[in-house]
């Protein structure tokens, strides 16, 4: 974050200009409003994985990920083929994770699930490669335009 532009300068005569208030919402935010929303995260995502069936693990703030999948998916000894997992993409952390969710953090990072896949049930990285580029052009736009 470049500290020089007017928006951020007008920011910071803000919040010393009632220093007193914006550490008393920083703390709401921090003690409060965040805990409260990633509770009710892992419950969303809890709430699903035992509606459908599936299986995963929550505890987003705790963990700094969730994952889930069906059951169908799971192979011995609780290895997997592919999963759900949480990803955030860009940015370098200087954002509380829910302005950025609500895309208004200082910069622009994209938080959603994205599939995983483990390549070596497929042959390895450079077989599931090869799979991936034979695929119908169409259909790998189509994937392409899905960030897969």
């Amino acid at each position: 974050m470049k500290s020089s532009n007017k928006e951020e300068r007008l920011a910071g005569t803000l919040i010393l200009s009632q220093f007193k208030m914006f550490n008393e919402a920083v703390v709401v935010f921090e003690k409060q409003i965040e805990p409260a929303f990633w509770k009710g995260f892992d419950q969303c995502i809890h709430r699903f994985i035992k509606d459908n069936g599936w299986e995963g693990e929550v505890g987003f703030v705790q963990k700094g990920y969730c994952w889930l999948a069906p059951k169908a998916w799971k192979l011995e000894d609780d290895d997997w083929k592919y999963w759900f997992e949480t990803h955030t993409a860009g940015g370098d952390g200087v954002d509380y994770s829910l302005e950025t969710i609500a895309g208004l953090g200082t910069e622009q990072v994209e938080f959603g699930f994205c599939f995983e896949i483990r390549a070596r049930h497929f042959g390895g990285t450079k077989k599931l490669s090869a799979y991936v580029n034979a695929l119908d052009t169409k259909c790998h736009q189509q994937l392409m335009g899905m960030d897969f």
